[in-house]
């Protein structure tokens, strides 16, 4: 009876020093659920040995905590956020050379930044506040229209948002400083860009920048919004992922690096997502128009600059 008492309680040890010590990894997310949820449940099938923490925030927040927990990191996968913003935060990542990359329409040739989708960012209306006939074309339309009877407009902080900064940053390059202050002035700011989105979604707001693949989704379940490609500016992201410099859990991380690159991930970026996937043998959606069709405008300069100008321009409204 004593020798079973042993063996039972020796068992218990075991289980719980081997709960204790199971595999995982904490991933930092700029992405929304709509995009994690079928990545992730894809994982979990392929390495249900490997557990998955969550944290949420728009990517200028994420990668300023990154920075500021540098010498003791919480996380080791940060997903989200454009490649402008790796590359402005480059010393809190580690340099990973993911097979998949040989595949991608981008890569880095530093390796920090592992490039994970496309998607242009278009307009954003609610049908409620504006009818048809009053849809702006052209981001100059945005600027010259009065907005205040329609419900107002909204843009995302830079500051705190990587979306908001490809969208901000895209602008001055295609139409200046001058003219863009000019829609900083006119706009709500959103603390990130899914606030900005909601706020046209639930008819908070008239108008707004979006995510293609987001809108179209609520499009398909009937929400009384619309997606307008703008005649002479639409702003793209390439949205990307990195392995953080001293994570804790270095190769369950390299894992879902090179997990994230792969064929069947990315055939749901492009499948379920409805995202333009990274990469060159996998097609975009059918749905979305072709990118060589738009004018397309990127963010060129630097985010500090960027965040700069906008907040000054933001606190003399």
């Amino acid at each position: 009876m004593k020798h079973k008492l042993l063996v039972t309680a020796s068992v218990a040890i075991f289980s719980l020093w081997n709960s204790a010590h199971a595999q995982g990894l904490t991933l930092y997310s700029a992405s929304g659920e709509e995009i994690l949820t079928p990545i992730l449940q894809l994982f979990e099938k392929q390495h249900p040995d490997i557990k998955i923490s969550q944290i949420h925030g728009g990517a200028g927040e994420l990668m300023q905590r990154i920075k500021a927990e540098s010498k003791n990191p919480s996380a080791d996968v940060l997903l989200g956020g454009p490649i402008q913003s790796y590359e402005t935060f480059s010393d809190y990542f580690e340099a990973y050379e993911t097979a998949p990359d040989e595949d991608k329409i981008i890569k880095d040739p530093n390796h920090i930044w592992h490039a994970f989708s496309l998607f242009a960012q278009p307009l954003i209306v609610n049908t409620q506040r504006l009818q048809s006939s009053e849809y702006p074309k052209t981001i100059s339309d945005v600027i010259n229209m009065d907005w205040d009877e329609k419900g107002g407009i909204v843009l995302a902080d830079p500051n705190q948002s990587g979306t908001g900064y490809t969208i901000v940053s895209g602008l001055v390059n295609a139409k200046g400083w001058e003219e863009v202050g000019k829609i900083i002035k006119k706009a709500r700011v959103t603390t990130g860009s899914t606030a900005m989105f909601n706020a046209v979604k639930d008819g908070e707001a008239a108008l707004g920048w979006i995510n293609e693949d987001l809108v179209s989704h609520w499009v398909e379940e009937g929400l009384n919004v619309a997606l307008i490609y703008p005649e002479d500016v639409v702003t793209v992201q390439v949205d990307a992922y990195g392995l953080v410099k001293g994570g804790k859990n270095p190769k369950e991380a390299k894992i879902f690096i090179d997990f994230l690159g792969s064929t069947e991930v990315q055939s749901l970026v492009s499948t379920v997502i409805n995202r333009r996937a990274a990469r060159i043998d996998i097609s975009p959606p059918q749905d979305l128009p072709e990118l060589d069709s738009l004018p397309i405008f990127t963010a060129e300069e630097p985010a500090e600059i960027i965040n700069s100008r906008f907040t000054s321009i933001a606190n003399k409204k």
